[in-house]
């Protein structure tokens, strides 16, 4: 039995002496000629081959993925963290507000122009705030980066009001979200910042200092806890890169922290 092949190589047999329909040999070259326009029309797009997922610090090896054309790399950078609650006395009242959500980046990126090897940082969520440190401010999300490529800004953390007098008022800030303007990416999207809160008389609406999203598709408002009459415990980050919720406290209690913020995350989806 001999054998031709199509132009991309697909074998179509020519079996002479062979028995078969009269047709047979047409059909097997229609099949063949059906596989070259399938396989030139792949040739002109991309075909996920694999999703990698980084929730900590990694490194992207090229070699790993046969045929590999080019990566839809995610990042998203991490939360900030919550600002504590500071002791209070007799007609006084403390809390900390949310942090921020980190921002997100999006970039395509042909598999040429990538090294053999990219290193993956996924950025840390903000530390819990402590009223005995920095007036009990959240601490900072930091970056999520993937090479140089992609990047999403960590958030700010949320800063702490220290105990108000009851006859005091002012304004506290939330915690602000990472900055799109310092990500790098195709996309680029703010993190939510986080609600300041207004206090009249040193009452404050406790539900404003929750934990913001961030920015894309991966964060989650971190609600706060609002519950029972004396304080509100902070609550830490959830999802990806968003801030925690802050601590409250009513008159003569004792100091609480905040909550640490949300990790980063780094998507990576494989084409060929």
């Amino acid at each position: 039995m001999t054998s031709r092949t199509t132009n991309r190589g697909y074998r179509i047999p020519d079996p002479a002496g062979v028995a078969q329909s009269p047709d047979g040999r047409g059909q097997m070259r229609a099949l063949g000629q059906d596989i070259d326009s399938d396989v030139a029309f792949l040739a002109t797009g991309y075909r996920l081959l694999t999703t990698v997922y980084f929730t900590s610090n990694g490194t992207f090896t090229k070699g790993n993925y046969s045929g590999i054309r080019a990566v839809e790399i995610e990042c998203v950078g991490g939360g900030g963290g919550s600002g504590a609650a500071a002791v209070t006395i007799a007609a006084q009242e403390s809390w900390g507000s949310g942090g921020g959500g980190g921002a997100y980046g999006r970039k395509f990126v042909l598999a040429s122009s990538l090294g053999a090897t990219e290193t993956v940082t996924v950025g840390a969520g903000g530390a819990a705030g402590n009223p005995g440190v920095s007036g009990g401010a959240g601490g900072n999300g930091t970056d999520t980066t993937f090479g140089t490529w992609c990047k999403g800004q960590g958030a700010l953390g949320g800063p702490a009001t220290g105990a108000i007098g009851n006859s005091t008022s002012g304004f506290i800030a939330g915690g602000a979200g990472g900055s799109a303007a310092g990500s790098i990416g195709d996309v680029v999207v703010d993190g939510d910042d986080a609600i300041g809160q207004n206090y009249f008389s040193g009452n404050v609406i406790r539900t404003l200092n929750g934990g913001a999203l961030s920015g894309g598709p991966y964060g989650a408002y971190c609600q706060p806890n609002n519950i029972g009459s004396t304080q509100s415990p902070a609550r830490t980050g959830r999802a990806f890169g968003s801030g925690a919720a802050g601590a409250f406290n009513t008159p003569s209690q004792s100091a609480q922290n905040g909550a640490a913020g949300s990790g980063g995350l780094v998507v990576v989806r494989v084409y060929v």
